[in-house]
């Protein structure tokens, strides 16, 4: 009883934290929980729960040492979900059971609860790895420079290379509206084109296309370059 106490009372603090977060619009939460991945979810919340368990440490060792354990727990999960697959993860999860068994039990006498861990962790490991080749991960493929460009406030700018120079061109729109005009430009100057490379580069993304696409790393993507891109 008090693990299932101190295991909810945890997750509602940090569900609480979050969602106050969240509704006071802060751009991390919110690309995170609206365009994550569920494995990268679960991880990010077990490593949030990981760090907000040391606040417990005056709360007794007990409590303490089963809040640590929990967000472990719940990190790996997400962890091997992200990367690998839903049985891959319940395969770590019953290992990580065992493992836990295995240190209690060097440090003091076996309990009932700690011969649940077993039964427990026995259990995942073998329905995991039976049904491993059913794994799926959850982390997406990274986004091409298209994919990120399909949006109306994309910058792209079009260069022309031949044997009488370069012909630069700067556009705003989606992807489709600059093939579009690529298309055009070669059409348009096809008496003297022979020899010639075509690319579009992506200068920048509007911030909310970047949180859009759940990349944390491209808020704030319109203040320049961040990635190239031939056809």
């Amino acid at each position: 009883m008090k693990v299932i106490k101190t295991i909810l009372s945890d997750v509602l603090v940090l569900s609480l934290l979050l969602g106050f977060l969240y509704f006071n619009k802060d751009d991390e939460v919110r690309a995170l929980l609206d365009h994550g991945e569920s494995g990268r979810i679960i991880g990010s919340f077990g490593l949030l729960w990981f760090i907000g368990s040391f606040f417990r440490i005056s709360s007794g060792g007990d409590r303490y040492i089963i809040s640590i354990g929990s967000a472990i727990a719940c990190t790996l999960f997400g962890l091997v979900l992200n990367l690998w697959g839903i049985f891959y993860a319940i395969t770590v999860l019953g290992c990580y059971f065992l493992f836990i068994f295995w240190v209690l039990s060097a440090i003091q006498k076996t309990t009932p609860p700690m011969v649940m861990l077993v039964v427990i962790g026995i259990i995942l490991i073998l329905l995991g790895w039976t049904f491993r080749s059913g794994s799926v991960p959850t982390e997406r493929a990274p986004l091409t420079c298209d994919e990120i460009g399909e949006c109306e406030g994309a910058r792209w700018q079009i260069v022309l290379n031949n044997a009488k120079g370069t012909i630069l061109e700067e556009i705003t729109g989606p992807t489709h509206v600059v093939v579009a005009r690529m298309k055009e430009i070669v059409k348009d100057n096809k008496e003297y084109l022979q020899d010639y490379e075509l690319d579009k580069v992506l200068l920048s993304v509007p911030d909310s296309r970047a949180r859009e696409v759940g990349d944390l790393d491209m808020i704030g993507s319109d203040k320049g370059l961040y990635r190239n891109h031939s056809p």
